[in-house]
Parts: structure tokens; sequence; C-alpha cells
């Protein structure tokens, strides 16, 4: 019964060691000629679209508010007729109202009712409407104010108003700045690229993208313009850009091949434990198709073993006596056996045939 056991049974050794931690910056070459003393990918590149929406709430602020309106008329002081067109500005004390239309003010005449002593009388013309070039309250101007009318002298013709203009008025709101078109376009932007890396992942889990060329944008509409009163203001943006596509898994294997012996012998990088960040890439200025850039590693080392080794040492031995060998291994901290089935007194020893004893290594993180 024992030998059969033995023969029969199945042992799981996992084996926890120290980990060395692992922190390196690497040269890249996408495509050119190989870096002995870096990684060398193949060089993939591909042009992506994506469209997102991004809202924000607004920080600017604006003078907002209705312009005042009143009526002038009009004293023709010249002995011709004068055409006064429609948008004539008239103005006291810098405050501009351009005329709404267009009319004619007739010439001066004279008031011969005493004929010892005539008088000048200029030519009018009531009830002419104007409007403010700005708005506030500021505008609201009371009756009788004079006005000069546009390049013209008072001695030619001037505008007195006809009553008090009303209406004018202003208020302080929130409104969308300059910032905060840029911050959208920003955000919007950053999210345009994430959408493409995310499409690239969906074409192949195993590919990362990298932009490589200007964003250009194809759709750029923005719901408020700066200085418009508005609460938030959102952005519909279409943006396309060419990026250079790589595998994480690649890196690995390469640092796994050729940069790990290097720095630790012995030692093997645990590809779940490893993040990798690939800087923004250079074009070689000497060929279109190479790109350039560094990778920033960090990861976990643990030791190579010879499994088929110490999985010989360790068949039909007692568990009480596998610390010994096991100790050898560099960094050993702990082991943890399961034994299938479990026998009282016969699961205290590794079965005997090497096919079934799985020997792990793992790491205390």
């Amino acid at each position: 019964l024992t030998i059969a056991y033995l023969a029969l049974a199945s042992a799981q050794v996992t084996i926890s060691v120290k980990e060395t931690s692992l922190s390196e910056t690497v040269d890249i070459n996408f495509g050119g000629e190989a870096n002995s003393n870096g990684l060398n990918l193949p060089v993939k590149t591909e042009s992506l679209t994506a469209s997102v929406s991004e809202s924000i709430s607004t920080t600017g602020e604006a003078l907002v508010g209705d312009k005042a309106v009143g009526t002038i008329v009009l004293f023709n002081r010249t002995n011709s007729p004068i055409v006064v067109k429609s948008g004539t500005r008239i103005e006291s004390d810098n405050l501009i109202y351009p005329i709404n239309s267009s009319d004619t003010v007739a010439s001066k005449s004279a008031d011969l009712s005493d004929p010892f002593n005539p008088v000048e009388k200029p030519g009018k013309l009531d009830n002419v409407s104007v409007t403010a070039t700005g708005i506030g309250t500021r505008y609201n101007v009371s009756k009788s104010t004079q006005f000069s009318v546009g390049a013209h002298s008072r001695t030619v013709i001037y505008a007195v108003g006809e009553g008090d203009f009303s209406g004018g008025s202003s208020r302080t709101v929130k409104a969308v700045s300059e910032d905060d078109q840029q911050k959208l376009l920003e955000a919007a932007t950053q999210k345009v690229i994430s959408q493409i890396d995310s499409k690239v992942k969906k074409q192949d889990p195993n590919l990362s993208s990298l932009v490589i060329g200007k964003l250009s944008y194809t759709k750029k509409d923005f719901s408020k313009d700066v200085k418009e009163e508005a609460d938030s203001v959102s952005l519909e943006l279409i943006g396309e850009v060419k990026v250079l596509l790589y595998s994480d898994s690649d890196i690995i294997n390469q640092l796994t091949a050729q940069l790990i012996p290097k720095i630790s012998s012995n030692m093997m990088l645990l590809p779940d434990k490893t993040t990798i960040e690939v800087l923004p890439p250079q074009e070689d200025e000497s060929d279109s198709d190479v790109y350039k850039t560094q990778a920033n590693i960090k990861g976990l080392l643990i030791p190579v073993i010879d499994q088929d080794r110490y999985v010989s040492q360790l068949k039909g031995k007692s568990v009480k006596k596998l610390k010994n060998i096991l100790e050898t291994i560099p960094g050993y901290e702990s082991t943890k056996i399961v034994i299938k089935p479990n026998f009282p007194f016969l699961s205290n020893y590794i079965p005997l045939n090497k096919q079934k004893v799985s020997l792990t290594i793992t790491t205390s993180k």
C-alpha cells in the first residue's frame, strides 16, 4: 500500500523566496540597426481616429446686459439738406449711439414773423431712434442731452435727446474663459489618445500604442464661445493621429533574454509583477522609419532553479527533510506542500513518481 501510494499520489510544492526589485531605464530602437545595449523592436505604425465628448464647469466671468435705446431730434444749421445714413454715430461724453435708419434733415430757414428782427431757424428732424453701442445703465442718459453727429461740427449739425434714454443694464455672470476652452481641449485630446489605445488593445490585447504624429482634428466644436454666458462648456472632438504599436510581451521577452542576465545572473523577471512605461519616441533624423526612445522598467526578480534536479532530490523524502534541500535556493523563505490524497502518515512523504511532483516558485509579495 505504501509503495502504491507513493507511486500514485501527487504533490504541489510551492516555494516562497525573497524577491529582488528591478528598476531600470533601457533604450529601445524601433527599426534600424540593432542596439546591443538596448531593446530592438519592429516598426508597426497605424493612423487611427476617435471621437469624444467632454465638458467642464466654467471659471470665467462676463459682463452681460441690454443696450439703452432712445429718440433724438436732429438740427441742421446749414443752407443745404443733410443726409444722415443708418449707422451714423451720435456721441456725448464718450457714449456712442448709432442711428437706426437713414433719413434727411432739412436745411435751415428764417423766421420772418418779425420782419424787423428775422430769426434763423435750424432744419429739424424729430423722433430719430438710436441704440447704444454698449451695455449698462450709464447709457441711460437724460432728456435734452446734446450730442455731436458723426464727424460734423456742432455748428453744422447736432442732436438733442427727445426724452430719457432707457433699457441699459448690466450684470456679471459665469462665462467661458480662454483657459476653460484650453483645459477642455487638453482633456478631450487625452481622451482621444486613450480611446485610440483602447482600440488597439481591442484588436490585440497584447498591443499598446505610442503617439508619433501630431494629433489633427477633423471636428472641434465648442458648445459656447469665449466670454459667452454659461455654467459649463462642452466639446465635441474627432481626432486622428499616427501611432507606433508595440507589445509588452516582446519587451519582457527581450529583457529576459538579453538584459536580465547582464544585471543579475540566474534570476528571472516576473511578467505579472512588471510595469513598463515607454516614453514618447523621437523620429530618427537620418531615417523617418526608425524611432528611438527609452522605457522605465519596474519589476521583481526571482531565482531560476533547476526544477528537475530539485524534484529528483525531493521524491520519496519526508516532508520534514525538505527544508534542508530547499534552503540551498537563493532567497529561500518558506515552503507550502499539498499532497493528495491525504492519508495519515503516508501524506508526510513526497511521491516517488517525478511526474506527480509540481514545483512552483513564488514571492512573498
